[in-house]
């Protein structure tokens, strides 16, 4: 299947990294704290899960002993207009309208 998404240019409004922004706001501990989610990375396969999973759920892996660390939190990245961390941060647009 296609979707259609329109050519829309839109720049990022920070053009740096999640580092970078982290670093420019490194005196404000609740953005820094927004900018990354609590996670499980599970020692079998290496998908990061929610800490509250007992079982990968991609793999089925125990997640008992594994200890809690954190992943950048890519809706974050967006909200803030960053544009990138591991990868660019880009969302396609699939529909404009004047009323939205």
């Amino acid at each position: 299947p296609h979707v259609h998404h329109l050519q829309v240019p839109a720049e990022p409004h920070f053009s740096g990294s999640i580092e970078d922004f982290r670093e420019k706001h490194k005196d404000n501990a609740s953005t820094l704290e927004r900018l990354q989610n609590t996670v499980k990375v599970c020692a079998k396969c290496g998908k990061a899960c929610a800490f509250t999973l007992a079982c990968c759920n991609a793999c089925g892996a125990s997640l008992q002993d594994v200890q809690q660390s954190h992943s950048d939190n890519i809706f974050m990245g967006f909200i803030y207009g960053i544009a990138e961390g591991k990868f660019r941060y880009k969302i396609s647009m699939r529909v404009q309208t004047p009323e939205f």
